[in-house]
């Protein structure tokens, strides 16, 4: 689970705090805290605190019990720094997390710094065989056990498999109205995925991937979900489904962190995502808006976390560089008669004369091409004149440096280069034929202006990509894939 710093509060404030909250605490419940300090004092060093026995208890009766004080970071998310950290889903606990410092605390009889085995040998009495994950950022496992939908995560450190973190959730049923999760922001249906302190349940997930899926359709037909279109073993649809998940994830943590840079939506903003959620909630059918429990609400928070995300990206990407030399995005369109050199498997020779046969066949080709390129010069429509002989299908060409047609090689790209609106070249050959070309115009202003475009965008994505990937570190994601793994593109 996501052991996110404290953020805008000082540690002496934190203490602070917590010493007036344990004061008023004691006074109102003294009894009940002296006995609990009484009973930490006296218990021995390898004694724990058993949390999981407070699922479905509120928030006040687990501090209560516990003897500590948690700070509410945002709704509905509870944090005793680097200690535990509980989440609540209708004011009662659904998830409980202990963090590195959580010495004092067990879940299910297993601790902080309890060597992976041992840990292992208790799990495998009540959880299923767990599957197991890297997390790369903290040079750690996860492990994953299931006990009938609900979930608990064991993180390990690499180095010495021992506990370093833990995390247990309890989830709900996919896809069932009367036994769902649903709050007025619009979730519905079983929890996905939980990425920082943001929940993904299952039909805001399904916008997501309803919307991908009749792109696809529409393009390529329902057939393509089960093909190995890439030989890996991995269907279409599972690729699918990974990147939808991949860039919603994103979302979540870009929205998270527009909180912290102060960025939010603007009267106006919000107004286009209502409008746009409006849109798509009436041009849905009753059938999948009832299948996928889709509200307006919903639609419209999606809206609004897609435009949030854009501004994010517009606004921490401002000040990026925007000189670029002209040679980097000069485009030039020229046109093209390729003609292709005789192919012949061996060298022949006429049993009369005694002549080469491939160097007759060539010189032939060579003087046809010697007459188009006569043609050429005076021609007043070289494109007519290319279409009529050229074996090519494609005829006109608009690139810069280093973006010329592969197949051509780079004779043929500075031979396009050199010549000027409205010239001609002459004969340019290449490996497997000749060419004549002709410059429509060796500045495409347009094409240029695209091109500089293109590249500033390329600079301001690999920008981006940079600070979302410091963002990151601070989030954990954990995604239900026993839930994910079931939804499908039926």
């Amino acid at each position: 689970m996501n052991s996110s710093k404290m953020k805008g509060q000082s540690m002496k404030n934190y203490k602070q705090k917590n010493i007036f909250h344990n004061i008023k605490v004691m006074v109102r419940y003294v009894i009940i805290i002296s006995m609990v300090f009484l009973l930490f004092a006296c218990k021995g060093k390898d004694d724990a605190i058993e949390v999981s026995k407070y699922f479905g208890k509120s928030v006040k009766t687990f501090q209560r019990k516990m003897g500590i004080h948690l700070i509410e970071e945002v709704s509905d998310v509870y944090l005793l720094e680097e200690t535990i950290q509980v989440i609540t889903r209708k004011n009662k606990i659904s998830s409980i997390s202990i963090l590195n410092k959580g010495l004092d605390y067990s879940l299910f009889n297993v601790k902080i710094g309890m060597e992976k085995e041992i840990a292992e040998k208790i799990l495998n009495e009540k959880f299923n065989k767990p599957s197991k994950t890297l997390n790369s950022a903290k040079d750690a496992l996860v492990f994953t056990y299931y006990d009938d939908n609900n979930e608990l995560y064991l993180t390990i450190d690499a180095s010495n498999d021992k506990i370093i973190e833990m995390a247990y959730y309890k989830f709900d049923d996919i896809n069932q109205k009367d036994n769902s999760y649903q709050d007025e922001s619009g979730n519905n249906g079983k929890l996905i995925a939980v990425i920082g302190n943001s929940r993904l349940y299952y039909n805001e997930a399904m916008v997501y991937l309803k919307s991908v899926q009749q792109s696809y359709e529409n393009e390529y037909g329902n057939k393509i979900w089960d093909s190995d279109l890439f030989g890996n073993g991995v269907t279409f649809g599972q690729t699918i489904k990974n990147e939808v998940m991949k860039n919603i994830t994103e979302i979540k943590i870009i929205n998270s962190k527009a909180k912290e840079l102060g960025i939010s939506l603007a009267e106006e903003e919000i107004s286009v995502a209502k409008e746009y959620a409006k849109e798509h909630y009436y041009s849905m059918t009753t059938e999948d808006i009832d299948r996928y429990l889709i509200t307006e609400e919903l639609l419209e928070k999606v809206y609004k976390d897609n435009i949030l995300a854009e501004k994010v990206f517009e606004t921490a990407t401002l000040k990026v560089d925007t000189n670029i030399l002209d040679a980097e995005t000069k485009q030039i369109t020229i046109q093209n008669i390729y003609i292709k050199k005789p192919k012949i498997e061996e060298e022949l020779f006429d049993d009369v004369t005694g002549e080469n046969g491939l160097e007759n066949e060539l010189e032939i080709a060579y003087n046809a091409v010697k007459d188009l390129a006569e043609k050429a010069k005076t021609s007043e429509n070289f494109y007519a004149l290319a279409e009529a002989n050229s074996e090519s299908d494609v005829i006109e060409y608009i690139f810069g440096r280093g973006e010329g047609p592969i197949d051509y090689g780079v004779e043929f790209e500075d031979a396009a280069f050199k010549l000027e609106t409205g010239q001609v070249s002459s004969i340019i050959e290449t490996d497997d034929g000749w060419h004549i070309i002709y410059c429509k115009t060796s500045y495409n202003e347009d094409a240029t202006i695209q091109k500089k475009e293109s590249i500033i965008e390329d600079r301001r994505n690999r920008k981006f990509e940079m600070l979302f990937s410091e963002w990151s570190k601070d989030y954990e994601v954990i995604v239900s894939l026993d839930t994910w793994n079931k939804v499908t593109f039926d």
